[in-house]
Order: structure tokens, then sequence, then C-alpha cells
């Protein structure tokens, strides 16, 4: 089995091996070098009546894979993909990381774009969640993240608005700090847009990874499979914030089934982003309170204690320190801290906006209110 190759037999078969990845997953090559001995051999020798006898090929499936080949030309695939600007990773390669390799669903073919270390890999471990987290939530996957990285670990997530960008933010503001990104499209599109300049950050300090070759557009099919890539990354998956049918639990069910850990962090009974992590809870996942929970469960040892901030808060007027001490990570509305300082709504406008001023309090969207501290 290609497990046993070499590096020689390795970069002989690599064209094959790309040819066929793009027809079949990796189980179907594998029965393939499984019958007839390498890919080179099933390439010169594959029939109809043979191809529909190894397992996991249909007649249909036989009819097409075979129809399909005559267009393509592994030699010209190769260097086509050597062209693009990503870098094309197989499992038979000593580089394709060790943790996926032998992972159920392991992509036949992993494309990525950035600096790439195999060795990050040894210490990794996934923050995922809700598209559209309550400020508290965000605040926590950054704070969590950073803490990860802050001892070593490779923080991987999917890029995504949200909890994933706020993980991927935590990690990158820790000085060595590594994270992965992995995409449902090709590595050199930014989805979302609007992280343009996270999507450079990550290319910078960490890596960018899809199975999709470059020029494949993000689609909603694409998605859901990514997720089996992100927890085959890690060693354990964090879910900090996810309602029930979120996307997140996708991982987490990816997870369970290649043998990862499953956290997740509790939060608000009265939050619909909380029911997805409260569920997997009741299911036997292990709470997380911080990143000293993650270390101990995989046995990495005692955290680093976090470096004390050398921020201090700007001198307040009493109207500010009043108002500063009502907010927290949590948004509030205008209307809200209207009726909790009973101030005039002019009154209150020019406080925040001296707070603003004074960078110790930042305006989210809907004109809802958090601390910048």
């Amino acid at each position: 089995m290609w497990e046993e190759w070499t590096i020689t037999e390795t970069a002989a078969e690599r064209p094959y091996w790309l040819a066929l990845s793009t027809l079949m997953g990796i189980r179907r090559i594998s029965n393939l070098i499984a019958h007839y001995g390498s890919l080179s051999v099933a390439w010169r020798s594959l029939s109809w009546d043979v191809l529909r006898q190894i397992p996991l090929f249909s007649d249909e499936l036989a009819q097409q894979v075979l129809r399909s080949m005559r267009t393509l030309e592994p030699r010209t695939i190769e260097q086509q993909l050597v062209k693009q600007g990503s870098r094309v990773l197989i499992p038979p390669e000593p580089d394709y990381p060790e943790l996926l390799r032998h992972a159920p669903g392991a992509p036949a073919t992993l494309y990525i774009r950035g600096h790439y270390d195999p060795t990050w890999l040894a210490r990794s471990v996934a923050v995922v969640g809700t598209r559209q987290p309550s400020g508290n939530g965000a605040h926590i996957a950054r704070q969590l993240a950073g803490d990860l990285a802050r001892n070593g670990l490779t923080v991987v997530s999917g890029m995504a608005l949200g909890i994933d960008a706020a993980a991927h933010q935590g990690a990158l503001a820790v000085p060595q700090g590594r994270t992965i990104a992995v995409l449902g499209c090709g590595t050199d599109i930014v989805a979302p847009p609007s992280h343009r300049s996270l999507y450079a950050k990550i290319c910078e300090r960490g890596l960018v990874v899809s199975e999709y070759p470059d020029g494949t557009p993000p689609a909603p099919s694409r998605f859901p499979p990514r997720n089996r890539i992100i927890s085959g990354l890690s060693a354990g998956v964090i879910i900090v914030e996810a309602p029930e049918q979120s996307g997140a639990l996708i991982t987490a069910d990816f997870a369970a089934e290649q043998g990862r850990e499953v956290f997740a962090v509790p939060g608000s009974i009265l939050e619909r982003q909380s029911q997805g992590g409260h569920k997997l809870l009741r299911d036997g996942a292990r709470l997380v309170t911080g990143a000293a929970d993650v270390l101990d469960e995989l046995g990495w040892g005692a955290p680093v204690p976090a470096r004390q901030s050398n921020l201090s808060l700007p001198s307040l007027t009493a109207a500010e320190e009043g108002l500063y001490s009502l907010l927290n990570n949590d948004p509030q509305s205008v209307e809200r801290l209207i009726e909790r300082t009973r101030l005039p709504a002019g009154e209150l406008a020019s406080v925040l906006i001296q707070l603003e001023v004074k960078g110790v309090v930042r305006r989210m969207a809907g004109s809802k209110y958090v601390r910048s501290h």
C-alpha cells in the first residue's frame, strides 16, 4: 500500500495520484493500489471488467472513471498544479499532516498556502463556533485562542465570520502565535471577502488549507465537508458558541468519528448561541473554562501564565467612569444604556463619544457598545 512507498516510489507515482484524485477519493485510490500494486500499472491496465469488481466501484462509476481518464494526462496535470500558487500535498508524502493522514475522510490532495512547518501539527486544537456570536462569545474565542497559542498550540479554524475569525485573531495577537485556516474554496480565494486583511496575516504567520484546487469558488455544499479537515488537523475541537443547527456541530461530529476530543464552552441558558454547546456537554463533551482545561485533558502540561497587560485606563470623568462600569463584552444598545443610567439621550451620546475617543469603548453593529479593554 501507499503507506509503504519509498520517497522514490512516491515521486514516480505522484502524477498518477494527482490525476486520479480528480476522479475519486483516497479510499478508492487505495483499493486500486491494493489490486494493481501501483497506480502507474493501474493507469495503463484499467478496464471496465476489472474495475467494476474492485470494492467501491459500481458499474456506473467504473464507466465514468474510464471515460474521464481518456481526457487526462498525469504529467500535464502535475505540471499545471506546480504552476499554481498553492503547494499540493498527497498522503504518501512526509509533509502531509500526520494527524490528518489516517483520519477517516482524509482528502486525497491537500492544497496549502502560507508558511508551513509540519511540526506545528504535533500540538494543534480547533476553535470553532457560530457566525453570529455574542460579544462575550467573540471575546472568549479570542482570549482562549490567544492562551492556547501562548502555550505553543496551533489554533485551527475555518476563517468564517464570528467565532472562527475571533479564534484566528486571538492566535495572531500572540507573538509567534500560529494559526491554520481551512477553506471551502481554493486557497487563492478570500472567503468571506471582508477577511482579506485576516487572510493576508494568516498566510504570513500561518497557513491556509483546502482540498480544492486554486480557482474553486466557495459554495454552500463545500463548507460541511471542509469541517472534517478542521477536526482532522486537530487533537481536539472546542466549540465556543453554536446554536443547535450550527455548522460547528458538524465539526464536532467529525471530531467524534475521528477519535478527537470534543470540548465546549458553557454559556447562558437564555442564549440561542449556547444551545448547541450545552447539548454537546450533556452528551459527554469536555467542559472548557480556560486553556488549562484543554491542556490538561490532552496531556500537554500546565499552562504558561498569561503575561500581565500593561494597558491602563485613561483618566475618566465621573460620568464616563459610571457609564464605563456598566459596559462589558456583551453589546448593549443605546436604549438599554439610557434605561440603566437614566441619562438624557443627548448627554449619554456625548459621554459615549468621549469614551470612544479615549479608546475604552467600541461601537458595534446596530449602534451597540462594548468595552475595548
